[in-house]
């Protein structure tokens, strides 16, 4: 078996999707724990968003590429507004179709290479709530 990009792309979309499906479940048996709900439904939409931009690949279509990259994107803000969630921060559920939208429309408009940054902004925006309230947060600590 060669390992090309769409065999690797197969075991991804398979492994994220078996992992959404899990956290889903596990969530709908302990409804109180929301971050395996989020978490569930964020594997899920990534796993979407890879099967998309690679069907974009194989049929050459740039725009289903640029949909498929919206579509991770947008997981990638559900996740800064899960992690937020987590900390007791509170944030509306539509500020997570602004990172997308920023993406989408200019990329159709052919700036796509400036704006892909916004996959590691969304990272790091998701680590910071939980990074300030560290001390805080259950769990094992490192002394200092």
């Amino acid at each position: 078996m060669q390992l090309d990009m769409m065999t690797m792309s197969t075991v991804d979309v398979t492994v994220t999707a078996v992992l959404g499906l899990v956290l889903l479940f596990t969530w709908l048996k302990q409804r109180s724990a929301q971050l395996v709900g989020w978490w569930g439904l964020i594997m899920l939409m990534q796993a979407a968003g890879v099967v998309v931009c690679a069907s974009g690949a194989l049929t050459n279509t740039p725009a289903i590429i640029t949909a498929g990259l919206g579509v991770m994107l947008f997981s990638d803000s559900l996740k800064w507004i899960a992690a937020r969630d987590f900390v007791d921060h509170p944030t509306p559920a539509a500020w997570a179709l602004a990172g997308p939208l920023m993406f989408v429309v200019p990329a159709y408009s052919g700036l796509l290479a400036g704006l892909l940054s916004q996959f590691i902004f969304f990272s790091l925006l998701t680590r910071w709530p939980t990074w300030a309230q560290r001390s805080s947060l259950p769990g094992p600590r490192a002394r200092g």
